[in-house]
Formats: C-alpha cells, structure tokens, sequence
C-alpha cells in the first residue's frame, strides 16, 4: 500500500478546514471527550495544551470529508444505549455541529473543561489561523499562543519536571511532511524524559501501516508504553485521496478512557463506513 496521501495529498501548506468534521476528526473528538472527561475527574487540576489548534471552527461546504465523517455519524439510525459515552459524544457533536454549516475543533473541545482549576494554552504558528483561533476562543480563558506547539509542550515539559501527573497534551500535526513522523515522535519523547506522568494524545493518519509501524516501533524502543487505537472505515487496499482511517496513541492514559473508546468504536465504524459496510479496529500496545 503506497504512501502517496501521506507526501503529496496534503496540501504543502495544511489547512485543516479542508478536512473538519472527517471521520478522523470524529475519531479523535470522540476520543478526546471520553479521556478528558476521566483526567478531569481524577486531577484536581488539568494542565490542558492543544499543539496544533489551527482555527478552532470552520465552515462547511454542502459537501466535503465531513459527510463521511460528523454527518455520517448524525444521519445514523443506530440504536445508541442513551447512557453511553457514545450518546455524550453525539449531544456534544451535535452542538458544535452548527446547522450543519460550521464544525468545531479541539480547542472548542478542550475549552467545555475550563474552569477555576483547569487551564488551557492553544498553539498556533500560522498567523491566519492564529487570527482565528483568538476570535474562537474569546469569550473562554484560555490561552492562544503564536508559536511551535511542540516547543511549547518541550518548554511546558522541562519548567513542571518529574514530579507533575497533571500535564495532558493533545498533538494533531499535519503530517504533510515525511520528516513531521521522525521529528513529531522524538520531540514527544524529550517532553516524557522530562514530566514522565503527563499524558499525551497524538493523533495521525491512515492510509497505510508503513509509517504507522514505524513511528510506533520507535516509542516502545524509546520506552513510551501506551496504547494506540485505530479505526478504519475504507478498506486499505482502496487508494483515494480522503483518510482510509485514523488513529490516536495514548500516553498515560486512565484505563477507563480506553476501555469507553474500544466502546465506541463498532458505533463510529458502522456509521461511518464507506464500503459495504466494512470497518476496522485494533487497539495495540506499545
């Protein structure tokens, strides 16, 4: 399987609205309330970083990625157990799923949990999106900075040191780099060595295992254990120019994240499959 999508489908320079609200935003959202919702019960305080926030809201075209992804999920008919995480996640979609027109990122996300306790610093480089970030996160408290995320989370990382479990980062590159899945990994693996206990969730891609594999091996021989959690929804032997998939390595997280998140896996993949119904998960430990 090439990994054409990987080097060249991304555009050279990222803008994330061209896929908000796919089915590997969806993933990740999932993901992210279900884990945040368990750190901020166990911590009395949640340090909160987003390193790659982009705008924080985009608009939607009449058609677009998200059909497959958020749109896909709501015209379901599934029969959701309304007491599942599974039903939390789609009343909070639903809310940020503005008319169908607009859909909110991470930082809408991690912003829902700020309070007196817990903080939140967005990272964005790009001076546009930067722009629009602010404007998204004005009437919240949390913080919009203008630079490199991952050497905000480095800088985070070596000022807290060993002794801080209350550190969570989300990481969400574009990886429109080849060079981003060597450099991403091993700047996440300073930041451990650093604050050992903080808890990481680092969202990539896929089209492929090839690079997957790879970037993985080289956590479990760095030491990192955590748990990865894919979720296909078109076949790898189909080549296009959309996400076959996704996926979400998590770093120190509580187990109760992962146990709700292999939940909600059958749910999303049925809902969101594109061929024949097929769908795909794995959860793997490094």
């Amino acid at each position: 399987m090439s990994d054409k999508y990987l080097k060249e489908d991304l555009p050279g320079h990222y803008e994330h609205r061209f896929h908000a609200g796919n089915v590997g935003d969806l993933w990740k959202h999932a993901i992210l309330l279900a884990l945040v919702k368990d750190l901020t019960a166990q911590h009395e305080s949640l340090t909160m970083i987003d390193a790659f926030a982009g705008e924080g809201s985009y608009t939607l075209g009449s058609t677009g990625e998200w059909t497959e992804g958020i749109g896909a999920l709501l015209k379901s008919t599934l029969p959701i157990p309304s007491s599942s995480a599974l039903a939390s996640f789609i009343s909070y979609a639903r809310q940020q799923f503005v008319n169908g027109k607009r859909y909110a990122g991470s930082p809408a996300l991690l912003a829902s949990f700020l309070g007196a306790k817990n903080t939140l610093t967005c990272y964005e480089i790009d001076p546009t999106a930067n722009a629009a970030l602010t404007r998204s996160l004005a009437e919240s408290s949390a913080k919009v900075q203008a630079c490199d995320g991952l050497e905000g989370l480095l800088a985070e990382a070596s000022s807290t040191g060993a002794a801080s479990a209350n550190i969570f980062a989300l990481v969400d590159p574009p990886w429109n780099k080849k060079e981003d899945w060597r450099v991403v990994p091993s700047k996440l693996v300073k930041a451990l060595k650093h604050t050992p206990t903080m808890t990481i969730a680092l969202w990539y891609p896929i089209k492929s295992y090839t690079r997957v594999s790879t970037m993985l091996k080289y956590f479990k021989d760095e030491s990192v254990k955590g748990v990865a959690l894919d979720l296909i929804t078109t076949p790898l032997t189909i080549q296009r120019n959309r996400l076959n998939g996704s996926g979400m390595l998590l770093v120190n997280a509580p187990i109760t994240s992962i146990t709700t998140c292999n939940e909600m896996a059958p749910w999303i993949g049925v809902a969101c499959a594109t061929h024949s119904g097929y769908w795909e998960s794995r959860a793997s430990a490094i």
